[in-house]
Parts: structure tokens; sequence; C-alpha cells
């Protein structure tokens, strides 16, 4: 067959599962590609920001989806000017502290309201787990990736997790300390987000770059070196994997 008659999304799952065999530690970022908490949470800090100032703020899950996966701060200092007066940085404590008020009402809807989890997730994660490490890094606060565990029923498969509320640094320098915490090489590592600033972060630690085409965000093509339209693909691509290693007469860590 001619490479010009192969068709272009063919030849781009091709490309996408040979280099999936070469990783051995998966790495996620949560929101928009694990599951998409914006109604819950826009609910939390409509909560919040009444409390604070009498304000209805009315936000919705659209809203915060252009706002998430940016740091705890940076969403403070883009979201909260409009209801407390002033900028973040001539009152850092007073939008830190609304912040804190809407993170408490957030782990009360979490349970009560939960979030959208994308499809197979967790079905998924105990398939992959068997031959590969999985992570969590996010620029969430602290408490946040537990809370995601425990409602999805994936803690037993995740081996570690680390976000913006444990370390304070960019996702690309937490990123760095979860790998050099767990011994991970960067040519056998890959992270699976949705957002251009996910790409941007995993090839700062200098590792590869999966898009998640059904969250938030888009990712150009030159700044991902895969893309899956579902979560489920990540287990198609690795037994595609799995599969020719075992023909080549080798284990997939190979």
């Amino acid at each position: 067959m001619r490479t010009a008659n192969v068709p272009l999304a063919y030849m781009r799952q091709q490309q996408m599962k040979g280099i999936f065999m070469n990783y051995d530690s998966l790495i996620f970022d949560i929101d928009g590609t694990l599951w998409d908490s914006t109604e819950t949470i826009a609910h939390s800090y409509n909560k919040a920001i009444f409390e604070t100032t009498g304000i209805e703020a009315g936000l919705t899950a659209d809203d915060l989806k252009r706002l998430f996966g940016k740091t705890m701060d940076d969403i403070a200092a883009e979201l909260f000017p409009q209801y407390l007066g002033g900028c973040f940085e001539q009152d850092p404590e007073r939008y830190r502290a609304l912040a804190r008020l809407c993170y408490i009402h957030q782990d009360e809807d979490l349970f009560t309201d939960p979030p959208f989890i994308y499809p197979l997730v967790r079905e998924t994660m105990e398939k992959l787990e068997a031959e590969k490490k999985l992570f969590i890094v996010s620029n969430c606060q602290s408490g946040y990736i537990e809370q995601f565990m425990d409602i999805s029923g994936t803690r037993a498969f995740i081996s570690d997790w680390l976000c913006f509320g444990d370390t304070g640094l960019p996702k690309s320098e937490t990123i760095k300390q979860l790998m050099s915490k767990n011994g991970l090489h960067k040519e056998n590592t890959v992270y699976v987000g949705d957002l251009e600033g996910d790409a941007d972060s995993a090839h700062a630690a200098g590792i590869a770059f999966i898009w998640a085409s059904y969250g938030f965000g888009n990712v150009p093509e030159a700044k991902r070196e895969g893309m899956i339209s579902s979560f489920a693909v990540l287990l198609s691509t690795f037994r595609f994997a799995s599969s020719q290693c075992a023909q080549a007469g080798r284990s997939p860590e190979a």
C-alpha cells in the first residue's frame, strides 16, 4: 500500500502506538483528562463568593473550563478582582482567603454532587496498572487528587501524586519532583493532559505529551507526541505495544 493511500488519522494512530512502546510510566492531569468537575465547582465558587461579598456571581462550568489548568493563585488573580476589587498583588491574603472558602465548599460538594468521570477511567487504569506505573500531577490544591481517587475508586492504581498545593511550583517543576522521587526516566515517561499548558509543562520537564482531545482545550500537533479521543484508547494502544513486543520476543518494558 502506498503511503499516499493511507488515511492520515490511521497513520497518526500507528505512530502513537509505536512511541507508546517506550513508556513504562504515565503521568495524568485530572481536570479535562480524568474527570470534569467544573459544574460542581462552579456551584462551590458561587456559594463562597456570595458569602464573602454578597454578590451573585453566576459562574458556570464554561467559565471555569477556561481557567482550569492554571495554578491556584493564577485562578484567584484572574477570577476574583471583579468581586473583591483591587488585584491579587495588592492583597494576596484576601484573595487566598476567598480561595480557601471556595475549596471548603468544593470539598463538601464533590462528595454530595460527584463530578462526571470520563468513561472507563477506572477500568482502563486497572488494566494499565498491571504493566505500567501510573501517577497524577495537577495544578490543584492539596487534597484534590485524593478526592478524585476516592470518588473514582482509582487510588489503588496510582503509585504517587503531587500538586501545586504541595510544591508551590509550576507544573513542569512539580512533574520533575515527582519523577525524581520515583526514579522515573524522561525517555520512558509520558504526560497525558488536555491543555496546551500541559504540553508545555511536559516538554519543559523533558518528557513526551499525549493530548486528551475530549477535554477542555486544543493542543497544536507540533506540541504533542500523540492524541487520544477517549481515555480507553490508552488501553488499546498499550495492548498493541504489548503484542508487538511479544512478537519480537521481549517484554513491553524492553
